[in-house]
């Protein structure tokens, strides 16, 4: 279970080989460069999963500035049937470059949170 690749702010060795274990463990196309955006938690509208859910096309799709499009997406998490619809369509809709996981277990929330870039965290 978990990471062997330890990391810190003081030594972020271990960091670009948890991103790259993330990426092979779920199947995202491996990059080093792209970044992960991930969500973990309770898929409820409290939680704020309706948020991630508004902006998906635009966080997935390429702007005219090239802000946006260029990243990979995990969300993680149990609860309201329409956002764990929401997951799957836009994993299936998106392979190698979403990961929509109905369901939880803490060695993935560990997976997830040491490899991801960047931590999603909306609530109400």
């Amino acid at each position: 279970q978990g990471f062997d690749n330890f990391f810190s702010v003081g030594n972020m060795a271990g960091k670009s080989a948890c991103k790259l274990h993330l990426q092979h463990f779920l199947g995202l196309n491996q990059d080093p460069n792209v970044p992960i955006v991930a969500f973990v938690g309770r898929l409820a509208y409290q939680k704020g999963i309706d948020i991630l859910q508004s902006i998906f096309p635009w966080l997935m799709n390429k702007d005219q500035a090239d802000v946006t499009g260029y990243v990979q997406l995990v969300m993680v998490g149990t609860g309201d049937e329409r956002y764990g619809s929401f997951l799957r369509d836009s994993e299936n809709h998106n392979k190698g470059r979403v990961v929509g996981f109905v369901g939880f277990t803490s060695e993935l929330e560990h997976k997830v949170i040491a490899g991801a870039d960047i931590l999603l965290m909306p609530s109400r």
